[in-house]
């Protein structure tokens, strides 16, 4: 419980980080799955299912019931998309400081697989599967990388100034280490992003 307050700034213990990126996930997938049900075509038959199952009466829970029903795919979606790209992203950079590959190649891979099994599961075809990988891993891809560099930029929002939560204990010299080791990480992570970077 003391390290609680660091929860949200955890990105080295794999479990606590798993789970807060699906947690996330299954956040965004509850928002925009809901916008998708309340604009989507829907057959009359599951509706009037469902509006049975909710209820006509108010102040009864209606609101909690049309969620109960509606928003665990949802969720479950977004919870899987966000887990598994950072699941997959591990498997290919998990020797990150030994591979050479810039690191859009295998974010475009990564959101390549996750579109070809999400077409083949939404259509239960070979020709979806095919189209998730062309929408999803191509064109997705290649511009969510373009977004995502935007926030890994020193001091823009992914990569802004770090909180430290030093010990009583703590000497100038070991802070002055942190540091560095930040300003190594900030070089690296450039160089494994931009091949060429610091020699042209």
């Amino acid at each position: 419980m003391k390290n609680l307050y660091t929860l949200i700034d955890e990105t080295h213990h794999h479990p606590t980080k798993w789970f807060k990126k699906a947690v996330y996930g299954a956040f965004t997938g509850f928002i925009l799955g809901q916008f998708w049900f309340f604009i989507a075509p829907i057959n009359g038959f599951a509706a009037s299912k469902l509006f049975a199952a909710i209820g006509e009466k108010a102040w009864t829970g209606r609101l909690y019931r049309m969620l109960k029903h509606t928003a665990p795919r949802h969720m479950a979606t977004g919870a899987a998309l966000f887990l598994g790209y950072d699941l997959i992203m591990e498997g290919w950079r998990y020797h990150d400081h030994t591979t050479t590959r810039p690191m859009i190649v295998d974010h475009v891979a990564t959101m390549s697989v996750l579109g070809t099994i999400g077409g083949f599961m939404a259509t239960n075809t070979i020709r979806g599967a095919f189209q998730g990988f062309l929408w999803f891993g191509l064109n997705v891809g290649f511009l969510s990388y373009w977004v995502f560099m935007f926030g890994m930029k020193p001091g823009a929002c992914q990569a802004g100034p770090v909180n430290f939560y030093y010990d009583a204990d703590v000497s100038k010299e070991e802070k002055e280490r942190l540091e560095m080791q930040d300003q190594l990480d900030i070089i690296s992570y450039n160089m494994m992003k931009e091949p060429g970077y610091g020699l042209v």
